[in-house]
């Protein structure tokens, strides 16, 4: 009898600290952008190209843990499709005739991204969540298009699919910030801000007529997703 009791006891300990886990399943697009910068040892060999929106996707799952009762903890795991678009434009003399240039590429990537968030739910369907995001890069690709115009001459080149993964940092670090709502008990809507805190880029060294230099890209990853999700 005592064993019974015992042993029910403990099922509905149990069953009680299960009720506090929830999981879930989502999947969204990505508005991304990697602005780049640099600094280094002379910067008037680089160029500095504006750029553009990336549009992506993310797919993936999450487990949700009650800590008190307006305030839980989110870990993910979530596939991510991002990237930016850049262009550059240049113009001048060489050689005593006049050229145009212009530089056009897409660098699209693939990322796990691992987010550890802290929800906060003023009402039963509102929430409010922050944290850290580690993502860990699976791909790199570039698309470039390069158009060079002189003496009535011009030039195309264009390259797609190129593999740049070893140009990037494996490790991506991010700060996440979103609110969602949700619509039923298990359908909601969620829009979060990836604020990049760690490079895309790696150093970059370069060496010009026997000299060795050295540029700094700073080259964070900022990312606006919004998602649709199901939690159980």
């Amino acid at each position: 009898m005592k064993r019974a009791l015992l042993i029910a006891i403990l099922f509905s300990i149990g069953f009680s600290y299960a009720q506090q886990f929830k999981f879930g399943t989502k999947v969204g697009g990505n508005l991304a952008t990697i602005p780049i910068t640099f600094s280094g040892t002379d910067l008037t060999l680089v160029t500095v190209p504006d750029n553009k929106m990336f549009i992506g996707f993310h797919a993936g799952g999450f487990i949700e843990m009650g800590i008190s009762e307006r305030i839980t903890f989110q870990s993910e795991l979530l596939f991510s499709f991002e990237g930016s678009k850049y262009e550059s434009n240049a113009s001048g003399s060489d050689f005593g005739f006049d050229y145009t240039e212009n530089s056009k590429s897409t660098i699209k990537t693939s990322y796990i991204h691992f987010p550890f968030l802290l929800k906060y739910y003023p009402t039963y369907t509102l929430y409010f969540s922050a944290g850290p995001k580690v993502g860990v890069l699976v791909m790199a690709k570039q698309d470039s298009n390069y158009t060079y115009t002189s003496n009535g001459n011009t030039e195309i080149e264009s390259i797609k699919g190129e593999d740049v993964k070893d140009q990037l940092n494996r490790l991506n670090i991010a700060a996440s910030f979103g609110a969602g709502y949700f619509f039923t008990d298990t359908i909601f809507a969620e829009i979060r801000y990836d604020l990049g805190l760690s490079n895309v880029y790696k150093d970059i060294k370069e060496e010009y007529n026997g000299v060795q230099y050295t540029f700094e890209p700073k080259s964070k990853i900022n990312n606006l997703q919004i998602s649709l999700g199901y939690r159980f």
